[in-house]
């Protein structure tokens, strides 16, 4: 009778073990990646749009391989350009004047799909990225797909602004939408 509960106890030891080292393989998966160049996808420009009361609105971006810039399509308001270095870059200076500002970038993967991010040169690594993008299609379009942090999708970029304005408002199927979908 002793042995058999000490086999018993043994057991369930192995099997608490197994379990254990399943979950934290898991929690491995969703580890961050730097990368020292944008993904050949995103590179090129992208159109965004979205209506107000009647009246359009929208954004223009621009990627090359270590750089993104853009403006509104209905203003002079222009964004400052990010230029991306690598995380492991010594001297990178900062200048708070600049229309140049340094990040560097990563990706990590959740819900089967490779989220990239952007972050600030000087921000902690631990600091959760405020905008992710992933790749797409839609109706044999490719796009951009941009969420917030918690993975649901804020709005849709476009190959060309003919597009963007056609299907402003329309939602792919297999993504989590935030509430203010499609408003900037």
């Amino acid at each position: 009778m002793r042995v058999k509960n000490t086999i018993k106890l043994l057991l369930m030891a192995v099997l608490a073990f197994i379990t254990i080292s399943f979950s934290t393989n898991a929690e491995a998966s969703t580890k961050v990646h730097y990368i020292s160049s944008y993904p050949k996808f995103i590179r090129g420009s992208w159109y965004m749009r979205t209506k107000w009361d009647g009246q359009w609105g929208g954004r223009y971006l621009k990627y090359t391989k270590n750089r993104n810039s853009g403006y509104s399509l209905y203003s002079t308001t222009r964004q400052a350009t990010n230029v991306l270095h690598n995380i492991r870059d010594k001297k990178v200076k900062a200048s708070l004047l600049g229309w140049k500002i340094p990040v560097y970038a990563g990706y990590v993967k959740k819900n089967n799909r490779t989220w990239y991010f952007d972050k600030y040169w000087g921000e902690k690594k631990s600091v959760t990225p405020t905008l992710y993008y992933t790749y797409s299609k839609y109706k044999g379009h490719h796009v951009v797909v941009l969420a917030d942090s918690k993975f649901r999708v804020t709005n849709i970029a476009y190959r060309n602004d003919k597009l963007a304005k056609k299907y402003y408002n329309k939602k792919i199927k297999h993504f989590k939408y935030n509430k203010y979908f499609a408003q900037y």
